[in-house]
């Protein structure tokens, strides 16, 4: 188990279940091997499905003090506007590059709702190619004594946290052996999606869908 890995792929939803440990494939490693496995010019890019309830923890009235993105690779970011603002830097493919968006030090100035909308709902729409992506929000108190707006309470709000993963521990217990059967693996890994299933399908958009 080791080195290995297993899928359970629900071909009517279009939706990938990877089961890996700690010294296995990731999922990117993973789409590269089947890249060359098939040969041709096609890309696969596997997506974390994002719970929508995520980006509801920013205040409704609130605004944003700082913007954090970041990408492994520019060319695995399929959103054209998060795409067009990493190809602004003129750094070259297959680099980390991150982009941080922030008042400074400032207390009472935050970035203009329309801009920082414009990039949470495009990381909301396609976070592919995405390794980070948060922000810092805050609310907006006026101080009637001063008759201004004064910025208070900022709270980090990771966009990329709603990804739906799940943890299990298969016990050994006193085997000699430290490599489990694949079919114990994978018969887990059907009750495990099977218990997220309704989530799943909650956050992705399926045609037809029939329980």
């Amino acid at each position: 188990m080791i080195e290995d890995f297993s899928i359970l792929y629900d071909k009517k939803n279009r939706v990938l279940m990877i089961q890996r440990n700690v010294y296995s494939a990731n999922p990117t490693f993973l789409s590269k091997y089947v890249d060359t496995i098939r040969g041709d010019d096609r890309t696969t890019e596997f997506c974390p499905i994002i719970s929508a309830t995520q980006y509801a923890k920013r205040p409704k009235d609130g605004v944003i003090k700082k913007i954090n993105i970041k990408t492994a690779d520019i060319r695995q970011v399929r959103n054209e506007t998060l795409r067009g603002i990493f190809k602004s830097q003129n750094i070259p493919d297959g680099l980390n590059v991150e982009i941080t968006i922030s008042t400074g030090r400032e207390r009472n100035k935050y970035i203009k709702n329309e801009f920082a909308d414009e990039i949470i709902n495009n990381v909301k729409k396609d976070s592919s190619g995405l390794v980070n992506a948060d922000i810092t929000a805050a609310k907006v108190i006026r101080d009637r004594n001063k008759n201004k707006e004064m910025v208070y309470d900022a709270e980090f709000v990771d966009l990329l946290e709603g990804r739906i993963r799940a943890e299990h521990t298969f016990d050994l217990g006193d085997r000699r052996a430290t490599i489990l059967s694949a079919e114990e693996v994978q018969n887990k890994m059907y009750q495990i999606y099977e218990k997220y299933k309704r989530r799943i399908l909650a956050n992705i958009e399926v045609e037809n869908y029939e329980e």
